[in-house]
């Protein structure tokens, strides 16, 4: 699916439903962007990453809707980050090339009032829509620098980063029955970065 393309994302639920009859949940959780400092982000770097992070979740929770409402609800886990809540600390990233752009912030910020906007206004169609915010969790794709590594375990209360299957529970519980009288939450998980 091509998140950018509304076309492709209706072709993505058409052929999920044609597979599965239903659809009960829907995860928001890719992203795409372009990454430069502020100073010297294009208007179109500036775009491509606010519409990377909130306008794929924006696209998708439009085009699921009509499949909950068909089938009496839904439920709707977006992801967003800490760095929706917080900015990342310049002084920690250095030349490790894992710096965080002004635009994925941005757009992240806006995916947890999405979230909220989304639970007071499908609420009503028994649509349930929460977020997920991940803390440090990184891609060992990218194999960041040790000595940036080091840094990110300092910054958390528990001091080390998450690996990928602690994000799973949240994800979870925020899909499942277990928390059918919660909307509109946000559940942070980063060990405990944005707390102090």
């Amino acid at each position: 699916c091509d998140l950018s393309e509304t076309a492709s994302i209706k072709a993505m639920f058409q052929e999920t439903e044609k597979l599965w009859g239903r659809i009960d949940v829907l995860v928001n959780c890719a992203a795409y962007g372009q990454s430069a400092p502020i100073e010297i982000m294009s208007d179109e770097a500036w775009q491509k990453g606010l519409d990377g992070t909130v306008g794929t979740t924006f696209r998708c929770i439009r085009e699921v809707i009509p499949y909950f409402v068909r089938q009496g609800g839904g439920v709707i886990v977006n992801f967003s980050s800490m760095y929706g809540m917080v900015s990342p600390d310049p002084r920690i990233y250095g030349t490790s090339g894992q710096n965080n752009p002004a635009n994925y912030g941005a757009g992240k910020a806006a995916v947890i009032q999405l979230t909220r906007y989304c639970a007071a206004h499908l609420g009503d169609r028994n649509i349930r829509v929460n977020c997920v915010t991940p803390g440090p969790f990184p891609s060992s794709e990218k194999k960041p620098p040790e000595e940036f590594l080091l840094e990110l375990h300092r910054k958390t209360m528990l001091g080390r980063v998450g690996v990928p299957r602690e994000i799973v529970g949240a994800v979870l519980y925020l899909a499942s029955d277990a928390s059918s009288f919660t909307t509109g939450a946000n559940l942070v998980v980063d060990g405990g970065w944005t707390a102090w």
